[in-house]
């Protein structure tokens, strides 16, 4: 199949994917992102950072520990109030890499991606919002993550 063609048949599917009921194709998606998250080792490391932290029911704790030893301290992951934000200025789909002008539908995948890490860290369900997406039009990805 040629680029084009893969392109199109992908945003097609995406396509009807984003039109069925209740929201239904955004938690399609969801899965998708998670188990493209389960063929890295980022939820494994996020288990790994919540195993060497004392308090374990300390959220503070385990995000400055996630960033410190992950994010490098980059201010591309931060904290206001309750909420985690992270930023991307590349958007990491390696589909997006190869394949261009998807569908910007294709984002909900990286809030499955960004829960599997987040819950495993927290060993709690989390709320991923996308505030801002490259594939959208923006100028890069943010995503809110809270605790729920």
């Amino acid at each position: 199949m040629e680029a084009n063609e893969t392109r199109n048949w992908i945003n097609n599917v995406l396509s009807e994917i984003s039109n069925l009921n209740d929201d239904e194709g955004e938690k399609i998606l969801e899965k998708c992102g998670r188990s493209c998250c389960s063929l890295s080792n980022a939820p494994q490391l996020a288990k790994e950072i919540r195993s060497k932290v004392i308090d374990k029911d300390d959220i503070n704790l385990l995000f400055e520990t996630y960033k410190r030893e992950v994010y490098k301290n980059s201010p591309r992951l931060y904290k206001e109030n309750d909420t985690i934000y992270q930023e991307f200025h590349k958007c990491g789909c390696p589909m997006v890499e190869t394949i261009k002008n998807l569908d910007p539908f294709l984002c909900n995948c990286t809030k499955g991606y960004s829960k599997a890490i987040f819950e495993a860290l927290f060993d709690r369900q989390v709320d991923v919002q996308i505030l801002e997406s490259i594939l959208r039009g923006n100028k890069i990805c943010k995503l809110a993550v809270k605790v729920v």
